[in-house]
């Protein structure tokens, strides 16, 4: 499932995977893209209900 392809932001996809984010992004940001996520986790879904459907 390509969700970056679907408008969802690289780092969005790496918080849903559980990965910590390195560099910059590790040290300065620490929000979690909760909201972000959702949106991710609800196309994932979709993209998985028409893959095998």
């Amino acid at each position: 499932m390509f969700l970056s392809e679907n408008q969802i932001m690289p780092h969005v996809t790496e918080k849903m995977l559980g990965h910590e984010l390195g560099g910059i992004m590790a040290i300065y940001n620490k929000h979690d893209w909760l909201d972000e996520q959702l949106v991710g986790y609800e196309l994932y879904w979709q993209l998985l209900e028409k893959q095998f459907s």
